[in-house]
């Protein structure tokens, strides 16, 4: 995801916090940087592995409800 944020252009992003239990923050970090939004998705109930400056962002509960997703995109800006 990070190199193709150095390769694209995009609008924003919708990122799974943990993939294999690695998180995304790098990816939302670098999309911060670029003055893009984000949206995180997510299965966990307990978001304290979530660093303290993302406990903010716009998250959405897996399984995602489509008008879930729309109203996350639109508050965040996407």
């Amino acid at each position: 995801a990070l190199r193709i944020l150095e390769d694209e252009s995009v609008e924003g992003g919708l990122l799974d916090i943990s993939l294999g239990g690695t998180l995304s923050t790098p990816v939302a970090a670098r999309l911060q940087e670029m003055d893009r939004p984000f949206v995180f998705l997510t299965a966990m109930a307990d978001l304290a592995i979530l660093p303290e400056e993302y406990r903010g962002a716009v998250i959405i509960q897996k399984p995602v409800v489509e008008a879930d997703l729309h109203r996350a995109l639109k508050e965040a800006g996407l």
